[in-house]
């Protein structure tokens, strides 16, 4: 029998995967190699939350995904930013605009400023202040 390993939740195999019954779920090897292949962990921007994947899937909108992929990497995007698919930088709401909630997906998510008021930073999560 061919070596193999445990593909872990938040790695991936560039290999073919298979169940044996003498092995658990999840197992992988690359059937032209008499070696290991060991997991590769998904890259910022990716996560894999199933065992035994031969890909990682892109984090999606309105999370963002900086580091290397671990079970829970997802995290959900700021107020006051958004995250389109793929972010591993939430990016920030333009000035003369706010977000006030989490998980925001686009630049047209972010609120105009009401009138009256004023949205001089950008990641604002509400409106700077009132108008004089």
């Amino acid at each position: 029998m061919p070596y193999s390993i445990t593909v872990p939740r938040g790695y991936y195999t560039a290999y073919n995967v298979y169940d044996y019954a003498s092995d658990g779920p999840g197992d992988a090897y690359d059937p032209q190699s008499d070696g290991v292949k060991e997991p590769i962990a998904c890259p910022p921007g990716s996560y894999q939350d199933n065992d035994g994947q031969t890909t990682c899937k892109y984090c999606p909108a309105g999370f963002y995904c900086d580091e290397e992929a671990t079970s829970d990497v997802l995290k959900a995007c700021p107020k006051g930013q958004f995250c389109v698919e793929g972010t591993i930088d939430p990016e920030s709401c333009p000035v003369g605009t706010y977000n006030d909630v989490f998980h925001k997906i686009s630049a047209e998510d972010c609120k105009d400023c009401p009138p009256g008021k004023y949205c001089n930073i950008e990641m604002g999560v509400e409106p700077t202040g009132d108008c004089e």
